[in-house]
């Protein structure tokens, strides 16, 4: 029991410790070369937009059955479509 009143406090102080650290890590994701950004993770979905490589796009999402990634704008943080993983590095 001694043990454990000892441990909480570190347990505590190490979950928090990740939870700020997985908070600052940001994922990001460049084209290859260029890739369409859709409405929905498929590829017959609403057309978006295009990107090219030479900008990096937060990840803010992922599909959960599928390997598509929703990337936001660089400098707003919003939403601006899905794209099939393998087009991204």
């Amino acid at each position: 029991m001694k043990f454990l009143r000892l441990a909480t406090p570190f347990f505590i102080l190490i979950c928090t410790f990740l939870t700020v650290y997985a908070q600052s890590a940001q994922v990001t994701a460049e084209a290859l070369g260029q890739a369409n950004l859709r409405a929905s993770a498929d590829v017959s979905s609403e057309l978006r937009g295009e990107i090219t490589s030479g900008t990096r796009y937060p990840v803010i999402g992922r599909s959960e059955l599928y390997p598509w990634v929703l990337l936001a704008d660089p400098a707003t943080k919003q939403p601006l479509g899905w794209v099939f993983n393998d087009l991204l590095d």
